[in-house]
């Protein structure tokens, strides 16, 4: 009986939370978001292993409700449901929720996940420097909640 106690008190100490984060851990959006800085060209330096990601995204046609999002050749409406916080797509089941959890005050580099873990990226205008910016967005993920091991380069 020991045995298998000590054998089930082992395994649940190996379980990890599905997707990029714990979510135990508490997240929050950043109150610097602001979405008209936000608009332009940003490439994907750093996502979660193991899901796809878009090396580029451009961010277009900003009002105060929200912004197109053009991920791999298709535009994607963005809606503003928070400070900091937007969701994509339109219809059910097609809709993703994103939080900016940090944002440089240059707006050249930025972190965006979600509640779930099931996004994890860090952006930046450019595809490569800025070694601070990023190291700065991968310690916020570690912040909140994100495993920086599971953070993968998608950039050459």
């Amino acid at each position: 009986m020991r045995i298998w106690l000590v054998a089930l008190l082992l395994g649940a100490c190996t379980l990890q939370p599905p997707g990029g984060r714990d979510p135990e851990v508490p997240i929050g959006a950043t109150t610097r978001f602001e979405p008209a800085r936000f608009a332009g060209t940003w490439v994907v330096r750093q996502g979660l292993a193991g899901q796809p990601v878009p090396g580029a995204l451009q961010v277009s046609e900003v009002d105060p409700a929200g912004f197109t999002w053009r991920e791999n050749g298709r535009d994607v409406p963005a809606r503003i449901t928070g400070t900091g916080r937007f969701t994509l797509g339109a219809g059910p089941g097609s809709r993703r929720e994103v939080w900016v959890l940090w944002i440089d005050d240059g707006f050249r580099t930025a972190a965006l996940g979600n509640p779930d873990g099931s996004l994890g990226l860090i952006l930046d205008r450019q595809p490569a420097g800025g070694e601070d910016r990023i190291a700065a967005a991968r310690a916020i993920m570690e912040f909140n909640g994100y495993d920086p091991a599971k953070l993968v380069d998608v950039t050459e």
